[in-house]
């Protein structure tokens, strides 16, 4: 009996022993599993973490890209805007210009006439400096035929610049000759008007219409005479107003001096015209006892 006791106690004391065991074994599978479980987490917050951190390299990089290609396009913005400032500044260099006095002198004849100078003293230049001194001086053909060495002339001319640009500029000469032997003393008056792009001297019929310059001409309202009087401005309006229309659309056409065969040659009506301001302005030889000449300003519109 004592036996079959004991016998029972050992059989449960096993049994105990090994539910007891088997709760170990599967307390330690868990913790190791968990453990697994904690380290798979780590390593993919690790993994989510690179991929974060590579994503944001990754947006830096390209935002670093698109800073240089900003700061290479505002560089070649700047560098195009140099260029074409540079470009303008040299435009504007080579169309500055000035003016200076040269003078012819012989006997008692004196006359004044400008030269062109700038940056650029190119063959253009010269021609048209060649120009203005030829027309200048184109009024002593009057004289040197019957007086080749001008001893019997007094004659006196200067000039006045009436209007200038970087395209056109108009020269006026004015002037007094007495020529011994003749009654009294005349006044000069002519003008030279060039065109700085080309380099050649230009006529009224090159810059304006010559058909609404005649309607001008004709319209009593509109001409503004340039007189020392008014009652010398009437006598030269009348004047220009009974001229013909035929005639002084001719007078108009031939105004200018101009170039035949590369020699400058005067107008044969002895008309000439030059810009001032937002004018046109026509001279026209009249009678010595209204002003030997007359000049009639035209508003452009």
């Amino acid at each position: 009996m004592k036996l079959k006791l004991i016998t029972t106690i050992l059989v449960l004391g096993l049994g105990i022993t090994s539910i007891l065991s088997g709760c170990n074994s599967t307390s330690v599978a868990t913790k190791s599993e968990n453990k697994a479980d904690l380290s798979n987490s780590e390593v993919k917050n690790d993994s989510s973490n690179e991929t974060i951190s590579n994503e944001t390299i990754s947006n830096e990089t390209i935002s670093n890209k698109e800073n240089e290609n900003k700061v290479e396009d505002s560089q070649k913005v700047s560098d195009t805007t140099k260029e074409k400032e540079s470009s303008k500044n040299l435009k504007e260099k080579s169309n500055e210009y000035q003016l200076v006095s040269k003078d012819y002198s012989k006997n008692n004849v004196k006359i004044n006439y400008p030269e062109i100078k700038n940056s650029n003293n190119n063959e253009k230049l010269k021609s048209i400096n060649k120009y203005l001194k030829e027309c200048a001086l184109k009024v002593l053909d009057d004289y040197v035929k019957d007086d080749p060495n001008l001893e019997k002339v007094n004659l006196n001319v200067n000039y006045d610049v009436k209007f200038k640009n970087e395209k056109y500029i108009s020269i006026v000469y004015n002037g007094e000759v007495n020529v011994k032997g003749t009654a009294y003393p005349s006044s000069i008056f002519y003008t030279t008007n060039v065109d700085l792009e080309s380099g050649n001297i230009i006529r009224l019929s090159d810059y304006s219409n010559v058909d609404d310059i005649l309607n001008k001409l004709k319209d009593s309202k509109n001409i503004k005479v340039i007189a020392e009087n008014d009652e010398l401005a009437a006598a030269q309006k009348d004047f220009i107003l009974n001229i013909g229309n035929d005639k002084l659309i001719n007078m108009i056409k031939n105004a200018d001096f101009h170039k035949v065969n590369g020699k400058i040659e005067s107008p044969k009506e002895g008309v000439y015209s030059y810009l001032y301001k937002d004018s046109v302005v026509i001279s026209i030889k009249v009678n010595h006892a209204i002003g030997d000449h007359a000049e009639f300003t035209l508003i452009k519109k």
